[in-house]
């Protein structure tokens, strides 16, 4: 067959961490499956919608603000951005990634560094020596410390869970007056292709909310997955996305659709990897 309904799906499969030595592409393992894009929306859309499809609510929204909601909406970002930090690996297999303060001492991240989870819960494997972490703003919270500082309580296909522990009874960084954000899995909520998220991003330096919309659901198979209507820069990855204010997903990688025989780019997009039951105890 000449061309699969007009188009080829890349060509372009970016991993959004920042790595020293090489990039993997974890939606490659997740099979991009934005070639079924109608039918994972069709399916993700809960029974009571009516017709079957689910439709965005009414403008206006925190992407395009009436100046009465500038505020709120300012607020709402400024609320995420502050349990946001960002990690950094040091060592022959390190990176960047983003993550997201719960609880007071966990950090939920990506699983897509350099160096695997598995690897990094016994002890780095003399593949990273130290880690730091800087708040969204980039403040030093740690520079250049010791991996004792933490512990790998979870490792899933794209997340990980890193426990900071506690001292004298208080979570590290609530120790620091850092503050967590709250989580909760998507099926526990209304979200539904169309709604809109506040995802976090960054420029290279600092990190920032975009607000996006929910393109489509995927829920089957090990790794549950959004995919987000925004092309986030790489280094986003682990960077919290947030739906009426709880924390849902952590970014995961960002896509290009380009048409097979011009090369002319169809449409880019991002996706998250949903949070589940299992993540935390």
């Amino acid at each position: 067959m000449k061309r699969v309904l007009g188009l080829i799906i890349v060509i372009g499969v970016w991993s959004i961490a920042v790595f020293n030595l090489v990039t993997r592409s974890p939606v490659t393992e997740a099979r991009a499956e934005t070639q079924s894009r109608p039918a994972s929306m069709a399916a993700a859309v809960p029974e009571n919608v009516p017709g079957g499809v689910a439709v965005a609510t009414v403008a206006p929204t925190c992407a395009n603000p009436t100046p009465e909601m500038i505020a709120d909406c300012a607020e709402r970002a400024e609320k995420v951005l502050a349990t946001t930090v960002r990690l950094e690996f040091h060592g022959p297999s390190g990176g960047i990634g983003h993550a997201t303060v719960i609880n007071g001492r966990y950090l939920v991240t990506h699983n897509h560094y350099p160096i695997s989870g598995e690897e990094l819960s016994r002890g780095g494997e003399g593949l990273i020596s130290a880690v730091s972490v800087f708040k969204a703003n980039g403040d030093i919270i740690l520079l250049k410390t010791p991996l004792s500082y933490f512990t790998v309580l979870t490792v899933e296909p794209e997340v990980l869970v890193l426990d900071f522990k506690e001292y004298g009874g208080i979570g590290f960084f609530e120790t620091l007056g850092v503050p967590s954000a709250t989580m909760r899995t998507w099926d526990g909520l209304s979200l539904r292709p169309g709604s809109e998220v506040a995802q976090v991003d960054w420029d290279g330096s600092t990190a920032h909310v975009e607000w996006t919309r929910v393109a489509a659901i995927h829920a089957e198979g090990e790794s549950p997955y959004i995919e987000l209507d925004s092309f986030v820069e790489q280094g986003s990855s682990g960077g919290g996305v947030y739906y009426v204010g709880y924390h849902i997903a952590n970014n995961w990688s960002r896509l290009t659709i380009r048409e097979a025989e011009t090369g002319e780019i169809i449409t880019q997009f991002s996706t998250a990897a949903l949070d589940t039951a299992t993540m935390l105890p």
